[in-house]
């Protein structure tokens, strides 16, 4: 009944890198990582960087395109482009001199943001009432909204076992706040303002609909550990990193969701005979919901190599399934509907669970490369390269076959990068370009509103056509990073 999610960056966890030379490495850094970006990347690494600094770096503009083809039925397109601006990431190193060994790393960082919306409408003239003489005018409407806000904050430690060797940790929380909001509505109606049925008998003004509608906000607040360690030396640096999943916070989890279906005016041909199918409207609201948000744990591992002005960097990042788990779980009611007798065929297909939302997430491997060349001591360029695989593509939603599910897009995201930094006495400014793409053609429509039928038996849906396989989507994005580092007199 609801399954009409398209969002993007929240299904991918390298969709979002931190600090512009970082960037430019396309996150390749899990060994190499030398700045205040440590404290993400490999709280170990934190070790190898000799000054007390502080950092500040910003999405200076940040540009999406993202267009399905044929995405509502062949000839009828869907597209978005949101623009935004926002900072990326404030961070710093401290020492201490009495514990030369021991760093200290602090940051803020904005985790996931995202800005998604996309509306369209089809109309058209067509006889697909097959009880009502003549043609009706058909009018169908998708709309589809969702933000998503994630922020961490938190510190680091970090202890120097030896000249070549560090262990350290960064303890982050995280708070999350997301939404979404679909709605598909279909009417269909006789051009005239009454309605001659086949039998030749006059009908008042006379409208087949359905419309479904789903709005989906929570907010979540996670605490979560990263483990790091770093070998250092003149030239080969290794890394290698473990994030603990999300630990929640009980009491400040809230989640609300809105849920509304209905039907009416539908007819099905059974051999020859039309017959009426039962209208019916489902309705609920449930708000102050237990959230139960879950992020994976992970592991990652990265090498750089250096030789005369070349660095070559790599990492690797494995992050685990998560089994299907009630994301917003809500009270089971039976009065959110009538009548009651098409209510109880509601419920079994979603086991009473009306407003419930369930979520899983697939195991995923990313990988990165990247590659510096330091022009001088002060001014070097970067490139980098890495994949983004989406980690709803094979989730596993077989325990509650029932249950809507916030799910949204499935494709596979890849990036290219470049950059840049500049160093003068005690100021180091960085600059970073990301460009974001992906294509897939012979890909399902979302719903087919270009060849609509009154009532499919086979799939049981209501003025829509069979979904065809040859949609096209392409997506691409682009950012710009600016970076500014400042060294801290001791």
């Amino acid at each position: 009944m609801f399954a009409l999610s398209v969002q993007a960056q929240d299904n991918h966890y390298w969709y979002q890198q931190y600090g512009a030379r970082s960037t430019g490495l396309s996150g390749a850094v899990i060994a190499g990582i030398r700045d205040n970006s440590a404290i993400y990347y490999n709280p170990g690494a934190m070790s190898f960087i000799d000054e007390n600094s502080v950092s500040a770096d910003a999405t200076v503009y940040s540009m999406s395109f993202l267009k399905i083809k044929n995405g509502l039925g062949t000839g009828n397109d869907l597209s978005s482009s949101p623009v935004m601006i926002y900072p990326q990431a404030i961070s710093g190193i401290l020492q201490l001199k009495k514990i030369p060994r021991l760093k200290i790393g602090y940051g803020l960082l904005t985790r996931n943001k995202s800005n998604l919306s996309i509306n369209e409408r089809v109309e058209m003239d067509i006889d697909i009432l097959k009880n009502i003489n003549g043609t009706e005018r058909y009018v169908g409407a998708f709309e589809y909204n969702a933000t998503l806000d994630e922020e961490w904050a938190g510190f680091g430690l970090s202890w120097k076992f030896s000249e070549k060797f560090a262990a350290g940790f960064s303890n982050f929380a995280s708070i999350r706040i997301h939404s979404t909001r679909n709605f598909l509505y279909i009417r269909a109606f006789p051009k005239n303002n009454y309605a001659i049925t086949m039998e030749g008998d006059t009908l008042p003004f006379y409208t087949a609909s359905i419309s479904n509608y789903e709005d989906i906000k929570y907010t979540n607040v996670n605490q979560l550990f990263k483990f790091g360690f770093a070998y250092n030396s003149k030239f080969l640096n290794l890394g290698a990193t473990i994030i603990s999943p999300g630990i929640r916070f009980n009491m400040v989890d809230l989640g609300k969701v809105q849920r509304e279906a209905t039907r009416s005016n539908i007819s099905s041909d059974s051999q020859g005979e039309y017959i009426s199918r039962p209208d019916y409207i489902a309705i609920d609201r449930q708000d102050k919901l237990p959230v139960y948000y879950k992020s994976p744990w992970s592991i990652g591992a990265g090498l750089e190599i250096r030789y005369n002005n070349n660095s070559l960097f790599a990492s690797v990042e494995y992050f685990s399934k998560i089994d299907q788990y009630f994301l917003i779980k809500a009270d089971i009611r039976e009065d959110y509907g009538m009548p009651p007798g098409v209510m109880d065929n509601v419920n079994e297909q979603t086991g009473g669970e009306f407003l419930t939302v369930s979520r899983a997430a697939a195991s995923v491997t990313n990988f990165a490369i990247g590659y510096e060349y330091r022009i001088s001591p002060a001014f070097a360029v970067q490139c980098g390269f890495r994949t983004d695989y989406n980690h709803q593509k094979n989730a596993d939603y077989k325990k509650y076959v029932y249950l809507p599910r916030l799910a949204g897009s499935y494709w596979d995201l890849y990036h290219l990068s470049l950059g840049a930094f500049v160093k003068k006495d005690r100021h180091f400014l960085s600059l970073a370009l990301n460009f974001t793409y992906y294509y897939e053609s012979d890909t399902w429509q979302i719903i087919n509103l270009s060849e609509p039928y009154e009532y499919n038996t086979n799939t049981r849906e209501e003025l829509r056509g069979d979904r065809k396989q040859d949609a096209e989507l392409s997506f691409r994005g682009y950012a710009v990073i600016v970076g500014y580092t400042r060294i801290i007199k001791d």
